[in-house]
């Protein structure tokens, strides 16, 4: 049993329970198996918890949708499963009732916002488990409700097992740690995506010590809906600004650190205004002109 379901068994036997729980860490898979294993817990299952009665899950991944909506917290009379329908009922077996959440930072403020009264009453006997990748995107108000718990990442050596094992070499994983800003979310990426990671990864490189068009690398996204490529070009900017960090660190030159840093911060607004909601195709091309008249100016200098 992990440090983390060892405290909440505590809780549990000292009726001492927070009413909304979020769970905080850097992978995906283990926030969703954490809570899966801290609502069996809960439930006093030896079994899946997804097959108790009580128990409700909200995935992204299984709904098949960037992340949860309005329309999963509150009814708006629209097919699929509701927060407000899954509360509706005391539980059957006359426990506790537990509904997991993922991925909250993936929510719209307005869905993250029509949590707020759920989270600060939830219904008699009724717990909720809130995952997380990101603090930052979630509404202060909303974390201000949750009994915040952080779950701790598998140690080194295990990680570097797992990538020795996926046929990484070391430079491999330190490359595709950089770009997804922590091992443990590499590790989690299928096969294919590491693959065209490690790939895109290899043409920004070259440009940085090359120069050269940077279209290369930033490309349009492939992705049809605006979310999509909201999320893809994001991904592609938060990567880049890994591997400058990562550049930076091992760059004696102070010009060429200059120019890194400078890099970096122009990545970073962009990462910002795609979370502003700017198009991403305009953020793309804002940044392509930014980076032609600086190689023209340096072109100049020279």
């Amino acid at each position: 049993m992990t440090s983390f379901l060892a405290r909440l068994q505590r809780e549990k036997d000292s009726g001492r329970i927070a009413d909304t729980m979020l769970l905080l860490g850097r992978g995906q898979g283990l926030l969703r198996d954490t809570a899966l294993q801290a609502a069996g817990l809960l439930l006093g299952t030896t079994g899946s918890p997804q097959d108790h009665p009580d128990f409700a899950l909200f995935d992204p991944e299984e709904l098949q949708i960037s992340g949860l909506k309005v329309e999963h917290v509150a009814d708006r009379g629209k097919d699929g499963p509701c927060l407000v329908d899954a509360l509706r009922f005391r539980p059957l077996g006359g426990g506790f009732r537990v509904v997991l959440l993922l991925g909250i930072e993936r929510m719209t403020p307005d869905a993250q916002a029509a949590l707020l009264k759920t989270t600060e009453e939830p219904p008699p006997q009724t717990l909720l488990i809130l995952t997380s990748k990101n603090d930052g995107q979630i509404l202060p108000a909303l974390r201000s409700r949750c009994r915040v718990w952080r779950v701790d990442s598998p140690d080194s050596s295990a990680m570097q097992r797992q990538a020795l094992g996926r046929g990484w070499t070391d430079e491999e994983f330190a490359t595709l740690t950089a770009a997804c800003g922590h091992p443990e979310v590499a590790l989690e990426m299928e096969p294919s995506a590491s693959r065209a990671l490690l790939s895109w990864c290899h043409s920004f490189q070259s440009w940085l010590t090359e120069g050269g068009d940077p279209s290369v690398w930033l490309a349009p996204s492939l992705a049809r809906e605006l979310s999509g490529q909201r999320q893809e070009l994001g991904f592609r900017f938060s990567a880049a600004m890994g591997l400058a960090s990562q550049n930076y660190a091992f760059e004696e030159d102070p010009v060429a650190r200059l120019r890194l840093d400078r890099l970096f911060s122009s990545l970073h607004r962009a990462v910002a205004d795609i979370g502003g909601l700017a198009h991403p195709e305009w953020v793309r091309e804002a940044l392509l002109e930014e980076f032609f008249v600086t190689a023209n100016a340096l072109a100049e200098k020279d």
